[in-house]
């Protein structure tokens, strides 16, 4: 490594199951809460050996999203959701 730079690498929730690090960065959007569970939550955080940097777009809903125990939900769960979603908005909106 050269100096003076850093190396880091960027995993999912998902892919990060089992392995522990010092620091962990967490990048959650309010467009994931769907998919956002107390059981997804506790795997990102968990993985941190000494602390849990979270960022978020809106800490409320974050908060609402992950205090819910939920069954899971797959990414084509989630994506058929989310165009559901988006077709009632604009049908809705004209």
């Amino acid at each position: 490594m050269l100096r003076g730079t850093l190396c880091v690498q960027v995993v999912t929730s998902h892919a990060s199951q089992g392995k522990t690090v010092d620091h962990v960065f967490i990048g959650q959007s309010s467009e994931s809460f769907p998919a956002s569970s107390r059981e997804q939550f506790y795997v990102s955080v968990s993985r941190a050996r000494q602390q849990a940097t979270i960022y978020t777009d809106d800490k409320e809903s974050l908060l609402d999203a992950v205090s819910r125990s939920d069954d899971r939900m797959t990414a084509t769960e989630f994506v058929a959701d989310h165009d559901h979603r988006v077709r009632v908005v604009h049908i809705s909106n004209g």
